[in-house]
């Protein structure tokens, strides 16, 4: 309920940790469900802890742990000028390449035709690092900026495959340069401005299936 009041992509709650070494037990929260793992609320929940602690004239450790539904997830705080100000994390799981997904429907999800969808490097597929999303690569800039989710495509197609988001990118012109947008409508987010748990298994998916460094 809080959670759907605020209305943000995601919101966490903070709890006394289980295990005294670690930083905090967090849960996550979209306005309509909790989820395992994610990777931009850890982020801004690390710094606002990290933060609070300055303020107390405490200095954070280096490191955090925290223990969340899909595993312990460990976050590195980065400074400048001896200030708090970002974290990096590592994902709760290693990667898994789950259910793929026809590209007629992939396509339908998006408002793409088929022809815009890219089966080079791997087919629509299902991929998580602790949060599965529909991975699918489109063949053009102009094609991310068109697409839009379908919501009745979504309903017909998503539940099946255990996921309600689909994260839609395209190469850039460097290597290792993604352009990317994920759409949730079935999860309250229209379109979240960034997701670090797609992005993460994104990337993991093209380390491994990719000949480039």
């Amino acid at each position: 309920a809080i959670a759907a009041e605020f209305n943000y992509s995601e919101t966490t709650f903070v709890l006394p940790p289980r295990e005294p070494d670690h930083m905090a037990r967090v849960r996550i929260f979209t306005a309509r469900a909790e989820v395992p793992f994610a990777g931009h609320p850890n982020i801004g929940t690390a710094v606002a802890l990290a933060q609070a602690l300055e303020a107390q004239g405490n200095s954070p450790p280096d490191r955090f742990i925290f223990e969340e539904a899909a595993g312990l997830v460990p976050i590195r705080l980065l400074r400048e000028g001896g200030i708090v100000v970002g974290a990096e994390l590592t994902a709760p799981e290693r990667l898994s390449i789950r259910s793929a997904v026809s590209v007629e429907d992939a396509a339908a999800c998006v408002s793409l035709s088929v022809q815009e969808v890219s089966t080079s490097t791997h087919p629509p597929q299902v991929i998580s690092v602790g949060l599965p999303f529909l991975a699918v690569e489109v063949t053009s800039r102009d094609a991310l900026r068109r697409a839009k989710p379908n919501a009745m495509v979504h309903e017909r197609v998503l539940p099946a495959v255990c996921t309600d988001g689909v994260f839609v990118y395209v190469r850039g012109s460097d290597v290792g340069h993604l352009h990317a947008r994920m759409f949730a409508p079935l999860d309250a987010t229209i379109e979240d401005p960034a997701t670090g748990s797609a992005t993460g298994a994104t990337i993991a998916l093209l380390a491994q299936l990719g000949p480039e460094p």
